[in-house]
Order: structure tokens, then C-alpha cells, then sequence
């Protein structure tokens, strides 16, 4: 197909937090006000806009979902946090 295949419909996608920690750090505070994802024709979608306070210290070594959010089926080139 010239131009790649039409994308349609909508994908989840679960945004991780993960970590690795030498034990400098007891106490690591963040909080994200929002994640956005941009596609390469410039469309923005935004996984979240409210404030989250994750904890990235209890995830040592492993990885842990923040939220699932539903997304237009899309190719994204970046992100925005």
C-alpha cells in the first residue's frame, strides 16, 4: 500500500514506572501534572492532565503500572511529561 497501512480505532496503553536504586536515595518525591503523546503529523493526545504523585523508590528493580489509558491507533514520535 503506498503511504503504509490506515490506522483506525484505538489501542491501550499502560504507562510504567520503573527503577533502579543504589540505596543513595531513601526518598524520591515527583509529581507528574500530565503525560502527552505526540504522533508524527502533530496530533497531541494526553494520557493524563490531573496531578500524580507516583512512587519510584518501591519499584526497585521491577516495573509498575501507573494507569491504562485508551489512545487513537496512531504512529507517536514523543512524549511530553
Amino acid at each position: 500500500m503506498p503511504g503504509g497501512p490506515v490506522l483506525s480505532g484505538s489501542t491501550n496503553v499502560t504507562l510504567l514506572l520503573s527503577s533502579t536504586a543504589n540505596d543513595q536515595l531513601s526518598q524520591f518525591e515527583i509529581d507528574l501534572n500530565s503525560v502527552a503523546l505526540t504522533s508524527k503529523s502533530g496530533k497531541t493526545v494526553n494520557l493524563f492532565t490531573t496531578s500524580q504523585s507516583p512512587e519510584f523508590i518501591q519499584v526497585n528493580g521491577s516495573a509498575e503500572p501507573l494507569l491504562t489509558v485508551s489512545v487513537p491507533q496512531d504512529v507517536y514520535t514523543s512524549a511530553t511529561a
